[in-house]
């Protein structure tokens, strides 16, 4: 069961659950959402340069307009989308 769910995360097949962030489900696939993934990769230039999770959800919430937005949850997103990159 879980090599049959990896395989399809590797696919990019939505497995069921709450849609990953930076992602929209369309027809059973995970398509990229541009304002998340921008989101995002504005998340990774900042934790390189060693800004603090809470500035990444402060930027994320006035320049990207997602609300409801805090440290822990910067940091869930972050190693989510850490563990969905890395070979399974």
């Amino acid at each position: 069961m879980r090599d049959a769910k990896r395989h399809r995360a590797s696919q990019r097949l939505y497995n069921g659950g709450k849609r990953p962030f930076g992602f929209d489900v369309v027809d059973g696939r995970l398509v990229p959402k541009a304002n998340e993934q921008d989101a995002l990769r504005r998340a990774r230039g900042m934790q390189a340069n060693g800004e603090s999770l809470r500035s990444i959800a402060f930027v994320w919430m006035s320049e990207f307009g997602l609300d409801r937005c805090d440290a822990r949850t910067v940091q869930r997103i972050l190693a989510r989308e850490e563990g969905m990159n890395q070979p399974a």
